[in-house]
């Protein structure tokens, strides 16, 4: 959605339909109906070799615009791996980090500005919210923490 905000901002008239997303979490996780053995096989998904921890990099969601060849927006939110001496890179807990380039900010100088996030109560209900999404027709499976 932050996003979404900044296009607009920017002056492109763009719809949430119009963001290419990929999540960090992998289809075939989500098509497992037993949420025990889903918790289970997400320590799969952590920490695999190759994936960048061994090179210095970490994990983080990255939120890109680009311009195509006529001025339009291209909109892009994956899980992509950064240095972890990068500005992103070195955040921490929920803070979030903007970073522009354009003519005035070329890359090799690039506006950067760093804010709070919203905080884990508010960041476990969109998840929360985003998964059921995902899940679709799926949205009967319940979980106690009393297993």
């Amino acid at each position: 959605k932050k996003l979404l905000i900044l296009t607009r901002r920017a002056g492109f008239n763009v719809n949430m339909s119009d963001i290419e997303r990929e999540s960090f979490i992998e289809e075939s996780y989500l098509k497992e109906k037993d949420v025990k053995r889903f918790l289970e096989s997400l320590s799969n998904f952590d920490n695999k070799p190759g994936q960048g921890s061994e090179f210095g990099k970490v994990l983080r969601y990255i939120a890109s615009m680009h311009l195509d060849s006529d001025e339009q927006p291209i909109l892009q939110v994956k899980p992509r791996y950064v240095s972890k001496n990068s500005r992103l890179g070195r955040l921490e807990g929920t803070a979030n980090g903007v970073t522009i380039t354009s003519d005035k900010y070329p890359a090799s100088t690039p506006w950067y500005h760093e804010v709070p996030g919203a905080g884990p109560e508010v960041t476990a209900s969109n998840l929360r919210s985003n998964l059921l999404d995902r899940l679709g027709d799926s949205r009967s499976v319940s979980y106690s923490d009393n297993q």
